[in-house]
């Protein structure tokens, strides 16, 4: 998905006459960064656009979302604020960027992160997406997606019940 948003990033650029790689190469970093920016951006503005709008305003929150300290970082994205802002910490992890729980690139990300690591548990594919995302109600969404993977429940080992 994010490499068809790097092309499509790329024709709408074309089309506004800046300049840009040959359509031909694949995607760099940078592109599929911005990608996932604009994808992420799209998604917020259909899941929490009264909290894109409250925050623009410097206003109070929705009740879901007040208790994360929410706040708009430089791309106008919401980020999720806390105690970790005074961290040593890069700025992607202290204020991780806020995804709900209903989107289809909640979804999607969660099958990345789950198939690129060998299929992990709950606890790590939640810890590996936390570096850079806040998802609500992460662990439930979570559990749902991996319960859908056939090679996870494959490979998991069941013990006999001994015979009495």
């Amino acid at each position: 998905m994010t490499r068809l948003t790097c092309y499509c990033l790329r024709v709408r650029k074309r089309l506004r006459k800046k300049k840009i790689p040959d359509c031909q190469t694949p995607p760099t970093y940078a592109e599929i960064d911005e990608a996932i920016g604009a994808l992420v951006q799209w998604t917020q503005r259909v899941y929490f656009s009264d909290d894109l709008d409250n925050l623009k305003h410097n206003r109070s929150c929705t009740s879901k979302l007040r208790k994360l300290a929410p706040f708009l970082d430089c791309e106008n994205v919401i980020s999720v604020g806390g105690r970790l802002r005074r961290a040593d910490l890069p700025f992607g992890e202290k204020c991780p960027i806020l995804l709900p729980k209903e989107a289809w690139m909640t979804r999607l990300l969660i099958d990345h992160v789950h198939r690129s690591n060998g299929h992990p548990g709950t606890q790590t594919v939640q810890t590996i997406i936390h570096r850079r995302f806040w998802v609500l109600s992460a662990r439930s969404v979570i559990q749902k997606q991996l319960h859908r993977c056939i090679p996870r429940f494959k490979a998991l080992p069941r013990a006999p019940q001994p015979l009495m």
